[in-house]
């Protein structure tokens, strides 16, 4: 009977991920029509602009999904809704799926805080999941990054670009 439940939850899992992926298409293109930005930022290049420099362990802390904006090194897998873009990325994200959805739960992902948006560090994938499953936030592990700009999760480049010239 074991067997049969895994089965099935690998099934539910893969037929997620291939609608999640189906999706993605139509959400940028809502997103686009509603101003609303559709790629998330990469922290490498917010940092640059930014000019970051002190940062601070925070401990382990309810993240709101919806205000998680970028991700470090991975910002070009996932749209800003963090709906997965590419095919490849079916059996990680179908494994991260069949996880979330046991007793076990998911790990806390690590995440980059600047004012009160965040930035994956680890876990893309499980914030992907949560994000299909409706959750609400995420338990993370949290290093803030202390500036003067404030980011809102709407923030985009062109927007630091702004401050940062204004």
């Amino acid at each position: 009977m074991l067997t049969i439940k895994a089965a099935t939850n690998h099934q539910e899992a893969v037929a997620e991920f291939q609608d999640a992926l189906r999706h993605v298409f139509w959400d940028m293109l809502r997103q686009r029509l509603l101003g609303k930005p559709t790629q998330l930022l990469d922290f490498e290049q917010v940092r640059e602009r930014l000019h970051l420099r002190e940062q601070q362990s925070v401990g382990l802390r309810e993240v709101p999904l919806n205000h998680i904006i970028g991700s470090v090194g991975r910002a070009t897998e996932f749209s800003r809704s963090f709906l997965p873009k590419r095919e490849d990325m079916r059996d990680r994200w179908s494994k991260v799926y069949e996880l979330a959805t046991t007793v076990a739960g998911l790990e806390p992902i690590e995440v980059y805080k600047i004012c009160d948006s965040y930035f994956v560090v680890d876990g893309n994938h499980r914030v992907s999941v949560a994000h299909r499953l409706q959750s609400q936030s995420i338990e993370a592990r949290v290093i803030e990054w202390t500036t003067p700009v404030c980011l809102n999760p709407d923030s985009t480049l062109s927007d630091l670009d702004r401050e940062a010239t204004g």
